[in-house]
């Protein structure tokens, strides 16, 4: 499948438990249901959203599939629970913090999520029959 400028789609369909080649030193990576972009600097890697919690341990092993670069930096595109905590086992890797690139306004966001967690857990259990696999019961 080709975008309106006819550029490979494949980004958008990566399945889960590949690395994706999208570019040169870049991969499109799908950890249970979040799709993350992997680039390897010359600096290290730059990770485009990090998925769930429960993601980290496969997301890591993807990620080191294709490169064993230090993370340097992640980039959250919104503060969905999806696309911004599957960084535990980066961090354990040890090492530097990675640079953090947000919007102002995602760290509110997270701190509401630890204000309302029992009212998202309600809501999860009403809109997608509660907790499960990746239907964490808080944020």
């Amino acid at each position: 499948m080709r975008d309106s400028m006819g550029g490979a789609f494949a980004a958008w369909t990566a399945p889960r438990g590949r690395a994706i080649p999208v570019a040169a030193r870049a991969w499109q990576v799908c950890a249970h249901v979040a799709n993350v972009g992997v680039i390897d600097t010359d600096e290290g890697i730059v990770l485009v959203d990090c998925g769930l919690p429960k993601d980290g341990e496969e997301l890591l092993s993807l990620v080191r599939s294709v490169t064993s670069a230090p993370l340097h930096t992640v980039i959250y595109t919104h503060g969905h629970i999806d696309h911004a905590f599957g960084l535990g086992p980066f961090l354990a890797e040890g090492g530097r913090p990675p640079r953090i690139i947000a919007h102002r306004n995602v760290v509110e966001r997270f701190r509401r999520y630890s204000r309302t967690a029992a009212y998202n857990a309600a809501a999860n259990t009403r809109q997608s029959g509660g907790p499960g696999p990746g239907r964490p019961a808080t944020w």
